[in-house]
């Protein structure tokens, strides 16, 4: 369905409601009960609702398919009856739509915060598990005590592992990216659809051998933000850690942490369309409902109403206690950071409040430097191509959705985002926001981190550490290379050279998933996926530090694939 702006204005809750509003509103009343009365005959969903099948991409703007039942839209499909609906428990905010479905025994414990009960119960089961709940649930606190149990059990080196999709979620679980442990590259795209095939022939090629003898260590892996894995990731991984272990072998536990209410991986549907999710984790699920990182009720009412894709009265008090607009918004215009749905919206924010920190006189952009060199990775039985024999348009096809952009402007106080996660030692990887503080006589930004305590055992000038104190740590950010695949090239890598940084005033919601900030201004009017209104919101843990500056209503969606799993999953 097709959403035209004229008919889904921004929301401004100082101004009188349009019609859409008003019907949400009403909508809001008739919704904010735990579980709706049976609703009313529907017509036939569009059939564009096939295209949000298993193995497809989200998208709001072409779906997903809402369902309407006189003025109250509700996702598909509906939820239980209230006949067969439990009794709520006290930690369930009433507006969330999930509340129907009975919770086990390990989540009762979880509700009440007893961490340590909680890790021996789903130890004792023996078995593989997935952990979920709505933000301030406490996924990371039961990662982490999870993660002590496990390695009392398994003390070996190598035994218990944390990984995460991206730098940010690894550093928040302290473990490593997927990509380094499996050793898969980050933009690569398997040769067989086949997984086990796939891993079998990895595991076959010189370069997997000592990952191999580290996945045959494995005896628990613990997955955090699980949501951001694809489900063809997810399939690889288990089949590298089955064929690397052998038959032999004990099995190895997965327990997998996420909320599949947020956004999703960009390029591939959710992991728990894989054939090998039912194989791991059954048809249950540890669903966390307590709420240990908000004190306020109506905030925390919000967020879970927003999480399964409604706009109730409490979704409204929220936006209205935090709306910013006229000269309260230009105050913190360039101040507090801002997470907007579009990478367009958020370059032109970070030009504009460069633009003004230097006056108007912007300084000359850092230019990247291309090239095209032998892949360290390749398969030496085959002899590849010479390098200057690669056009320069497929050079820059290949570095079409490189990280690093092409020219990076900056200045002295400039606010940075890192990019990469060559300091993931010092603390600061993919995600962490800085400000150039200094320059080296040979012109090397010097960027300064505040709230980042440097590790233990780090010494001066290793990872490129100029300086530290109790809370902050200020680097050396010289250009460093960026690499990507040539497909027609078998045997060879691009590879830009640019500064590890690029203008932090403002990111996309996509990038901020698994960051917690601060403080953040969210521009929601143009939000285009199911769960990135949830996702914005719940970044922010303080309503006193959430300032909105858009909103439509229509844009708050969760995916109704997910919602059937969440409802259809037996709780543990």
């Amino acid at each position: 369905m097709k959403v035209n702006a004229s008919v889904a204005p921004s929301w401004n809750p100082r101004r009188r409601p349009s019609s859409l509003s008003a019907r949400l509103g009403a909508a809001s009343a008739s919704s904010s009960a735990c579980v709706p009365a049976p609703p009313s005959p529907r017509p036939p969903l569009s059939s564009r609702l096939d295209l949000h099948g298993i193995g497809q991409r989200r998208s709001f703007v072409d779906g997903p398919i809402l369902q309407w039942s006189g003025e109250v839209a509700a996702l598909a499909p509906p939820a239980p009856s209230r006949a067969a609906a439990p009794a709520r428990p006290a930690s369930i905010p009433a507006g969330d739509e999930l509340c129907a479905v009975p919770q086990g025994a390990i989540g009762l414990l979880a509700a009440q915060g007893k961490w340590d009960e909680v890790s021996e119960r789903l130890w004792a089961r023996w078995s593989s598990a997935f952990i979920t709940g709505g933000p301030g649930a406490g996924k990371s606190t039961l990662l982490r005590h999870m993660h002590a149990h496990l390695r009392r059990h398994f003390p070996g080196d190598g035994e218990v592992v944390v990984v995460a999709p991206t730098g940010t979620s690894a550093k928040t679980a302290e473990g490593m990216t997927y990509h380094s442990f499996f050793g898969l590259v980050r933009d690569c795209e398997a040769a067989n659809a086949n997984p086990t095939r796939e891993a079998a022939t990895l595991l076959a090629t010189s370069r997997f051998q000592p990952i191999k003898q580290r996945l045959a260590k494995v005896r628990a892996l613990l997955l955090d933000e699980v949501s951001m894995v694809g489900a063809d990731k997810l399939g690889i991984m288990y089949e590298l850690l089955s064929q690397a272990r052998g038959s032999s072998s004990p099995p190895c536990l997965w327990f997998a942490f996420g909320d599949f209410l947020q956004l999703g991986p960009v390029k591939s549907p959710m992991a728990f369309t894989s054939l090998r999710w039912p194989k791991l984790f059954g048809n249950e699920v540890l669903d966390l409902t307590g709420q240990f990182r908000q004190a306020d009720s109506d905030f925390i009412r919000a967020v879970a109403d927003a999480r399964v894709g409604k706009c109730t009265d409490a979704v409204r008090r929220l936006v209205s206690a935090c709306w910013v607009d006229g000269t309260k918004y230009e105050e913190i215009k360039n101040k507090v950071f801002h997470l907007m749905p579009h990478h367009r919206a958020v370059i032109k924010h970070n030009r504009e409040c460069l633009n003004l920190l230097s006056g108007g006189r912007l300084p000359e952009p850092f230019r990247a430097v291309d090239r095209v060199v032998l892949d360290p990775d390749r398969d030496f039985n085959v002899s590849p191509e010479e390098p200057d024999t690669v056009s320069e348009q497929t050079l820059r096809a290949a570095l079409h959705d490189c990280v690093a952009p092409v020219t990076v402007p900056h200045c002295l106080h400039a606010r940075v985002k890192i990019i990469n996660n060559r300091k993931q030692a010092l603390g600061i990887c993919h995600g962490s926001i800085g400000e150039i503080v200094s320059y080296e006589p040979d012109g090397t930004p010097v960027v300064r981190l505040e709230n980042h305590a440097l590790p233990a055992g780090v010494d001066r000038g290793a990872f490129g550490l100029r300086d530290a104190g109790q809370t902050w740590v200020e680097v050396l950010c010289p250009p460093v290379p960026f690499t990507a695949r040539l497909l027609a090239h078998p045997g060879l890598q691009a590879v830009r050279t640019q500064l590890p940084f690029v203008l932090g005033w403002a990111d996309t919601i996509h990038m901020s998933q698994s960051l917690s900030v601060s403080e953040a201004v969210l521009d929601l009017a143009e939000c285009f996926e199911p769960g990135m209104v949830n996702t914005a919101i719940s970044r922010v843990p303080d309503k006193a530090s959430l300032f909105i500056k858009s909103l439509s209503p229509s844009r708050i969606i969760a995916d109704p694939l997910s919602l059937a799993k969440y409802r259809g999953w037996k709780r543990l």
